[in-house]
């Protein structure tokens, strides 16, 4: 099946949630559906970055459902758990954040406290700065293996909505070398990102140890078409 998206949100609650069988009526499925049950998508944007998730590129990651944050907002935009299964403030500048336990990143690293404060340390470092942490100081600190503190040096009370953003994925530890992020096979997601050709193309592979509800498709075929009749062509 091909997508083809200007905008491409409605992807995540696609790949992320039902996958491809719980989307679409039966009277719907073409004979490709039936023979492949891998998604195929063209997007306007290609990558600008790299991919890294410390740039806009984040937000194709999170929409491919390969990277996951602490937190995510429900369609009221309140705070759910995801990676964190819970949170409270200590004090006006302080929270601290539960871990989910049986997580792991598609190289086989566990989701720990020391792997969460070096993703999000990571972030506060990077020059340019993510935009969701414009104008704002995080110290992150672990709370045991299994739980986090961050701080702010100001009373913050929307930072677990802060810490939905895609740009503070917490990825494995090995996908951090010298001041670069590479996701591919180093996020926690539904689908493992094995493979970016240039700005053409990406490739997802269904993730089997996924901590949660597992895809259903068996992949993502990603492809960039910046030109809209060309896109519509693919369609």
């Amino acid at each position: 099946m091909l997508l083809v998206y200007r905008r491409i949100f409605p992807l995540l609650l696609i790949v992320g949630s039902t996958g491809l069988t719980g989307c679409f009526g039966s009277e719907e499925k073409t004979a490709t559906e039936v023979a492949s049950d891998r998604i195929r998508i063209a997007m306007l944007q290609p990558l600008r970055t790299g991919l890294t998730p410390l740039s806009d590129d984040a937000f194709k990651l999170s929409r491919w459902s390969t990277s996951e944050t602490l937190i995510v907002l429900d369609e009221n935009g309140d705070a759910q758990p995801a990676l964190a299964t819970a949170w409270q403030s200590i004090n006006d500048t302080t929270w601290r954040f539960t871990l989910r336990p049986d997580v792991r990143f598609h190289d086989g690293e566990p989701l720990t406290a020391a792997a969460v404060v070096n993703a999000l340390s990571t972030a506060t470092r990077a020059a340019p700065k993510p935009l969701i942490l414009d104008g704002v100081t995080l110290h992150i600190s672990a709370d045991g293996d299994h739980a986090v503190r961050v701080t702010t040096a100001t009373p913050d009370p929307l930072l677990p909505q802060r810490l939905s953003s895609p740009q503070l994925a917490i990825l494995s530890p090995n996908a951090y070398h010298e001041g670069r992020v590479d996701p591919i096979r180093h996020c926690s997601g539904p689908f493992v990102l094995t493979a970016v050709q240039g700005t053409s193309h990406a490739t997802l592979e269904r993730f089997d140890g996924y901590w949660g509800t597992p895809a259903q498709a068996s992949g993502l075929d990603v492809d960039f078409v910046p030109d809209g009749t060309a896109r519509a062509a693919a369609l």
